[in-house]
């Protein structure tokens, strides 16, 4: 017969499973181990008994009140995970925007950082981009699709008048058009979160 400490820890154990899976199956890397830790991404959450609420006790370790119970852990996680996946991905992309030349000063800057983010938050928009994507970035700037377009398009030409051995050696191509761009930056950000879910919840 399992003493109060053992069944504490099967039930801590059972948890800590029940909720990697969940994750797992929502797109997720995530394992778990006898002692009540889950890790997402690079991410470590150790559910505890004497904890009374949510506390981040290190850049990438989480506290979290085992007295919750599942479906209230697995949303204060969920929420944790798009908040900072997603704060992430934008880092990721304007470092590599960045490094492709593009000036961060220009209007095209913050309309092809918003592009690839909507790519990554959503693969099948890739091949929409004109449709789907600068309508979205125009009614979020208050401006035309037109517009957006043209603004991308000078913000590429410049960096290649200026810059253009980062453009072109960085995609492999003599002069990327902004699609190509868009649609390459955001898998290479994808392959860098290789374990992103389908939709990344990612903000322009």
């Amino acid at each position: 017969m399992l003493t109060t400490i053992e069944r504490h820890e099967v039930e801590l154990h059972e948890l800590s499973v029940m909720l990697a899976d969940s994750f797992r199956k929502e797109g997720f890397h995530a394992v778990s181990d006898k002692d009540g830790i889950l890790k997402i991404f690079n991410y470590v959450f150790v559910l505890e008994d004497e904890c009374s609420s949510f506390r981040i006790i290190e850049k990438l370790k989480c506290i979290v009140p085992l007295r919750f119970g599942f479906e209230v852990i697995h949303s204060m996680i969920l929420q944790f995970m798009f908040r900072n996946v997603s704060i992430s991905v934008q880092n990721a992309v304007k470092e590599t925007i960045l490094g492709l030349g593009i000036k961060a000063h220009l209007t095209g800057y913050d309309y092809i950082t918003a592009a690839i983010c909507m790519a990554v938050n959503d693969p099948t928009l890739k091949g929409r981009i004109m449709q789907k994507i600068y309508p979205v970035i125009a009614e979020e700037f208050k401006t035309n699709s037109g517009r957006v377009e043209r603004s991308i398009r000078y913000a590429i030409n410049d960096a290649y008048e200026n810059r253009k051995e980062l453009l072109c050696e960085s995609l492999m191509h003599e002069k990327p058009s902004p699609s190509m761009i868009i649609r390459n930056t955001a898998d290479e950000v994808r392959r860098k979160y290789s374990a992103l879910p389908e939709k990344t919840g990612v903000r322009i």
